[in-house]
C-alpha cells in the first residue's frame, strides 16, 4: 500500500508493440525541460516525457516532493540502451502508473525505547517479508502485514526501523510492526524505505556491509550493500 498516483497498463492489447517496464526508483533531478532523472533500483536510469509526468500528477513538477516510487512504464524499442557497464538507460519513456513509498529515518535504539516504539505490548507478528534490499542510500522493505479499519478507512501500520547495533562490515537492524489495534481487519502488503545516509562514514571497515534485519514472526533477512550505497544520488 502507498499512495496511487494514477491508473494502470494495458499489458493484453494486441495493438500494444511498446515494451512494459515496471521498477523501483529513486527520483532525482529534473532540467530546465522538465524532464526528471529516475534511478532504478539494481542500476539503470529512466528519463520519462514531461507530458506523462503530468498525467500522472498534474503538473510538470510533481515529482518533486517524492523521494521514491513504484513505476510502471512503456517506451519505444529506440529509446533503450545501455551504459558502458551494462546498465539500462531508457529515454521518451511514458509512465502510466506509479505508488509513491513512504520514506523514513532509521531510528536509534535510545529514541525508539523513550518513544516505546518497541514496547513488546505494541508489537505484533507480521505475516511475511515479500523482499528486502538496498540500494542507492534506502533500505526498502515489502512485507505482508495486518491492518485494521475504522468508519474512516483503513489504518496502515507504522513500521519503524530501528538501528540495534554497528560493527564492522556491518548493521544490524530491527522493524517494529505496530498496527494500532489488536483485531486484525485483512492482510495486504506494504512497501516502505528508509534513509541510509546518516551512516555515511559510521560504520568501520573497508568493504560492502552487511545489513541483518529481524522482524517479529518472521525469520532474518540479510544481504550485502556497497559503501557507496550508503547515500543516495540525488
Amino acid at each position: 500500500m502507498g499512495t496511487t498516483l494514477t491508473g494502470c497498463l494495458d499489458e493484453d492489447d494486441p495493438e500494444n508493440s511498446e515494451n512494459i517496464l515496471y521498477a523501483y526508483m529513486t527520483v532525482g533531478d529534473q532540467d530546465a525541460d522538465n524532464v526528471y532523472t529516475l534511478y532504478a533500483d539494481g542500476g539503470g536510469i529512466i528519463y520519462p516525457t514531461p507530458a506523462s509526468v503530468y498525467a500522472l500528477t498534474e503538473s510538470y513538477s510533481g515529482l518533486s516532493d517524492i523521494e521514491r516510487c513504484y513505476f510502471g512504464m512503456t517506451y519505444q524499442k529506440e529509446n533503450y540502451s545501455t551504459d558502458g557497464n551494462g546498465n539500462m538507460i531508457v529515454r521518451n519513456a511514458t509512465l502510466k502508473y506509479g505508488i509513491t513509498i513512504p520514506v523514513d529515518t532509521i531510528m536509534s535504539a535510545e529514541m525508539a525505547d523513550s518513544l516505546k516504539v518497541t514496547s513488546s505490548d505494541s508489537l505484533y507478528q507480521a505475516s511475511d517479508w515479500e523482499g528486502f534490499w538496498g540500494y542507492r542510500g534506502y533500505l526498502t522493505a515489502t512485507m505482508n502485514l495486518g491492518y485494521s479499519y475504522n468508519t474512516s478507512g483503513t489504518i496502515e501500520p507504522t513500521v519503524t526501523m530501528v538501528c540495534d547495533s554497528i560493527r564492522t562490515d556491518s548493521l544490524f537492524v530491527t522493524l517494529c510492526y505496530n498496527r494500532h489495534a489488536s483485531v486484525s481487519y485483512g492482510t495486504s502488503t506494504f512497501i516502505r524505505s528508509y534513509s541510509l545516509n546518516r551512516f555515511e562514514g559510521k560504520i568501520p571497515g573497508t568493504d560492502s556491509i552487511l545489513v541483518i534485519a529481524r522482524m517479529k514472526g518472521l525469520s532474518g533477512k540479510k544481504f550485502k550493500i556497497g559503501r557507496e550505497d550508503l547515500t543516495t544520488g540525488r
